[in-house]
């Protein structure tokens, strides 16, 4: 009875100790939902970087076109400057060079040219003096002017490079955050992970731990429960023995036995007759243990058989 009942007892700590497997399991659901969620955040990582390096060619590009613009601007406003300083110039000394001519090389009375048709004089320059105004025409349609309209759109263009520039430089900086805060959460993730498969191993190997000591426990039950049953069919076959005996012997040579002993042996033949009609199966018992009961039994048959055999002479002969 008391391995009867270590049975049942370990059978009830075999349901709790199934408990680690769904602990096991959760954590397994866990590690996926942590996988997926690393390999997202690793094709965003990889999405922003390619963004980061065509914002950067964007950014190398937009700085080259800047500073073309601006040395265009720079030289235009060169140019532009010393233009206006020519003129100037020419300005200033076009009257004293007009006046020397008009001294050296023209007459008062004999070289003017009369106009009766307006009924004024007009002084005419000499052939030098229209050969160098002449001259100073030519060099003015190579060079570039400038309107103020036009500088007014260059400073617009300008601005507006200027504004681009500031927006993607904010753009780039924004960018940069973000990179930084999915590495750390990539760092925190990568830990957990590595923490969960610490855990996940250690869980583990105590369920190995655990399969092997019940595996083992399972076993030694088997072994347990084989021996009861040959205890079982053995203690029936003694009752029917004893009956037998019972039968050929006197009242007083008969083997009492208590009344709870005498239920308890029915029982037992009761559950053995009803496993019999049940599974209709036959027990193997091929161990030292089996065979070792079984020639002690035998030779205690044996021993009963001879007992009685000499009653029955001791009998007749008394008779």
């Amino acid at each position: 009875m008391g391995r009867i009942r270590n049975a049942h007892t370990y059978e009830l700590m075999m349901h709790r100790e199934s408990a680690p497997v769904v602990l096991i399991e959760r954590m397994q659901v866990r590690l996926k939902l942590l996988e997926d969620s690393n390999a997202t955040l690793h094709l965003r990582n990889r999405d922003l970087i390619t963004k980061n390096k065509s914002l950067t060619k964007r950014q190398e590009e937009n700085v080259i076109k800047i500073e073309k613009l601006e040395n265009n601007v720079s030289l235009l406003q060169n140019k532009l400057d010393k233009e206006k300083a020519n003129l100037v110039n020419i300005l200033t000394k076009q009257p004293k060079y007009d006046k020397k001519c008009l001294e050296n090389k023209c007459t008062s009375s004999t070289n003017i040219i009369s106009k009766t048709d307006r009924g004024l004089q007009i002084w005419e320059a000499c052939k030098d003096c229209q050969g160098k105004l002449e001259g100073c025409q030519k060099d003015s349609f190579t060079r570039i002017t400038i309107t103020k309209s036009e500088y007014e759109l260059l400073e617009r263009d300008m601005r507006t490079l200027r504004d681009a520039v500031i927006a993607r430089e904010e753009a780039w900086n924004k960018a940069m955050e973000r990179e930084r805060n999915c590495q750390q959460q990539l760092a925190r993730l990568t830990a957990e992970a590595i923490v969960s498969r610490h855990l996940c191993e250690t869980c583990q190997n105590e369920l190995r731990a655990v399969t092997d000591t019940l595996t083992k426990k399972e076993s030694e039950l088997k072994m347990i429960r084989k021996e009861v049953q040959y205890l079982n069919k053995l203690i029936v076959k003694l009752l029917r023995r004893q009956r037998e005996l019972e039968k050929y012997s006197n009242d007083s040579k008969r083997f009492y036995i208590s009344k709870k002993d005498q239920r308890y042996i029915e029982e037992i033949a009761r559950r053995v007759q009803n496993s019999k009609s049940k599974s209709k199966r036959k027990v193997r018992c091929n161990s030292d243990k089996y065979s070792r009961l079984i020639s002690f039994c035998e030779i205690k048959r044996n021993q009963a058989d001879s007992s009685e055999d000499r009653r029955k002479l001791n009998f007749q002969s008394t008779s």
